[in-house]
């Protein structure tokens, strides 16, 4: 009965609307003191907590803060209402920028409690999709929850593949920072977090990848190179990724023409491998994709599969699948007088090539 007196008598205190600096003083010791309270499940405490947030005086919304981050981090553990209150009554401030705020918020993903983690997931993934680029506050608390939302996508839990969503929202933002947070994020997944999250992030990055962004080229191919034998699938879906990139993007635009040269000397390179992991009807797709351009109208893209294309048709011998379309394609380019296409199909003749 005594410690709801005193609880009663705090609240009073804390609401104390007296402009005087000795009744601010009050109101701030009040909050102090009603934290454990709070940290309890006391539901009067918390309230008032919450609504002194938005208190005209900077002291005591301070005071505040500080209480509901120790509910976050010292709350009971049995209480876990209280400390979903916390995270939500938190939420709006980490959105402003309040670094202390933020960071109470994100320690909320490894509350002990799945509904807590939730909770905290919720925000941060609505503060980094949602929050105001354009705002310099907004923005700092975007890429600080970017943050939060990468360890989240690379840890193997319920909200791993939310996470990757969100990160794959960001990477469509248009300013630059949170882009690149997010991008740096989404790389940091490959070969770390799985086969299903890895996937998802190839699945991010192939749009990107199609409107020239290189940084979403660079993950595709280095999935595509992926050692890991678990990963196999993976490599499959990189590689139909490539080979759609490398032939459905414009060389007319130079950050196209970049990702499409990238893309043709991956292909290259994975067609030439002495040992490669893709089956026969895999690898006679990617020489199909380098006989198409053969014909783009730039000279780059050009010479990177003319040059493979010699080189494929001379390893095999013109024979199989992937050697007859080399040749194939090679042939008319001969007619027109290429040298290299011509030596090459010269020298398949001199060992008898059919």
């Amino acid at each position: 009965m005594a410690g709801t007196c005193v609880v009663d008598a705090l609240l009073s205190c804390a609401l104390e609307s007296n402009v005087d600096s000795n009744a601010v003083a009050a109101r701030q010791a009040a909050l102090a003191a009603l934290s454990p309270a709070a940290q309890k499940g006391d539901e009067r405490a918390l309230a008032v907590l919450a609504s002194s947030l938005e208190d005209w005086h900077a002291s005591v919304r301070k005071a505040a803060v500080d209480g509901l981050i120790e509910v976050v981090q010292k709350g009971d553990r049995r209480v876990v209402y209280a400390r979903m209150f916390a995270v939500r009554a938190l939420a709006p401030l980490a959105r402003k920028g309040d670094d202390k705020a933020l960071a109470a918020v994100v320690a909320g993903l490894k509350d002990a409690h799945q509904t807590v983690r939730s909770t905290a997931f919720e925000e941060i993934s609505q503060m980094a999709m949602h929050g105001d680029s354009n705002v310099s506050g907004e923005l700092s608390a975007k890429i600080g929850a970017i943050e939060a939302l990468a360890s989240v996508a690379s840890a193997k839990c319920p909200e791993q593949l939310q996470a990757i969503s969100a990160l794959a929202a960001c990477i469509q933002d248009w300013h630059a920072a949170v882009r690149s947070q997010a991008s740096t994020a989404l790389h940091g997944l490959l070969g770390k977090a799985g086969l299903a999250a890895a996937s998802a992030a190839v699945e991010a990055f192939a749009p990107l990848a199609f409107e020239g962004d290189s940084k979403a080229m660079a993950f595709l191919v280095a999935a595509l190179g992926s050692e890991d034998v678990e990963l196999a699938t993976l490599r499959r879906q990189a590689l139909g990724c490539v080979v759609r990139v490398a032939i459905g993007t414009d060389s007319a635009y130079e950050a196209q023409l970049a990702v499409k040269v990238a893309a043709t000397q991956a292909l290259s390179k994975e067609i030439l491998a002495k040992e490669s992991t893709f089956s026969g009807r895999d690898l006679e797709g990617v020489a199909a994709a380098l006989t198409i351009l053969l014909a783009d109208w730039h000279a780059d893209v050009r010479q990177v599969a003319l040059d493979t294309l010699c080189k494929l048709a001379e390893a095999t011998q013109g024979r199989g699948p992937c050697g007859r379309l080399a040749v194939e394609a090679l042939t008319p380019k001969a007619c027109e007088g290429e040298t290299k296409a011509l030596a090459c199909l010269g020298r398949l003749a001199e060992l008898g090539t059919e």
